[in-house]
């Protein structure tokens, strides 16, 4: 090829077009629902190599165009292997996009992958990646202007989410009080077609992603009953939706309610259904949660050895997936249980 450029260039050219067209047929998926992703997986590594090369040739759109289409798929990657190294080349290529987008005065799609590096930052949990999230979003909020509301909300929610993690309860409530005004404004206010910003599907999926953040919060400082409330109201709504994912996540959230209300048939009840969704969905992440959660409720019943058993399961698995917060709050669960 270097000895015949004209050949190379019109190969590239083809390669680049045939890779676009299979990410426009398999990719693009919903990032916050399971989704089958095996025909990316089977050509990840070719991926990488034509999205490495349209970085190094400064292809702008086309490098914005396959990110959009596998982003979903680099969440999905996260949760079932090391998140550390995975998610290392899709950071850089949001720094790589994030510069050039800054370059071309494009600031809707900067704030756009700004969210996303932000986001995979605050999955990935430890202290430093927090702060990194919080220098990204805060810019990204600077910019939010440049996006539709519907986009300010979800950074919203996503500020609102970092701050749990941040441990600052005050402030991410008032993040989802804002979250709840754009929601409102959002709803009532159409687009330049005449239709509104938000589908009723939509909002209502924001609604429960609002309602998903409060309850963890309200969990987070021992309201208990408020936490149940908030979560069963999200419940019903996941549920009139259809929306598996979110209902795991919740259904998750009311057994560890229910383990503080001693109730711990309920909370097997529950984590029993959950852990059977996620093994069929291979979401190793969420079977590991699944497992540390069920390893209280032995702990509670007094069966120490099944509750040890099940949590060193979990720890080992979020060792293997890179949760290093996760890990060590599975090895405090340990060290109680040893006590």
């Amino acid at each position: 090829m270097k000895a015949r450029p004209q050949f190379e260039e019109k190969s590239r050219c083809r390669w680049v077009s045939w890779y676009r067209q299979f990410v426009a047929d398999y990719g693009g998926k919903d990032s916050k629902e399971w989704e089958d992703f095996s025909e990316i997986e089977a050509e990840w590594d070719t991926l990488i190599e034509v999205i490495e090369w349209c970085i190094a040739q400064k292809r702008y759109a086309d490098v914005l165009y396959f990110w959009r289409q596998v982003k979903s798929y680099n969440y999905t990657q996260g949760r079932q292997s090391d998140r550390l190294s995975y998610w290392r080349i899709p950071l850089a290529w949001e720094q790589w996009l994030v510069q050039a987008a800054q370059q071309h005065q494009d600031w809707s799609t900067a704030v756009e992958v700004m969210r996303e590096q932000g986001w995979k930052l605050v999955l990935k949990g430890q202290k430093k990646h927090l702060e990194a999230a919080d220098a990204i979003f805060a810019r990204a909020w600077e910019l939010r202007e440049y996006r539709e509301l519907s986009k300010q909300l979800d950074l919203a929610i996503c500020i609102a989410a970092l701050r749990v993690e941040q441990q600052q309860f005050d402030n991410a409530l008032h993040w989802l009080e804002r979250g709840e005004k754009l929601l409102d404004k959002a709803k009532g206010i159409p687009d330049s077609t005449g239709n509104l910003t938000l589908t009723p599907r939509d909002a209502t999926r924001f609604r429960i992603r609002l309602l998903y953040c409060e309850g963890e919060i309200y969990y987070k400082i021992y309201q208990y009953q408020t936490a149940k409330t908030t979560f069963q109201t999200a419940l019903d709504l996941a549920l009139s939706l259809s929306w598996q994912r979110a209902e795991f996540l919740i259904k998750d959230w009311l057994a560890h309610v229910a383990i503080q209300e001693k109730n711990f048939d309920r909370a097997e009840s529950l984590l029993l259904e959950c852990l059977a969704v996620a093994r069929e969905k291979k979401d190793n992440c969420r079977i590991a949660f699944c497992q540390r959660a069920i390893a209280k409720v032995e702990s509670g019943r007094g069966n120490s050895f099944k509750a040890e058993n099940l949590a060193r399961k979990a720890l080992a698995t979020f060792q293997d997936l890179g949760m290093i917060t996760e890990a060590k709050e599975t090895q405090e669960l340990l060290g109680g249980m040893r006590q």
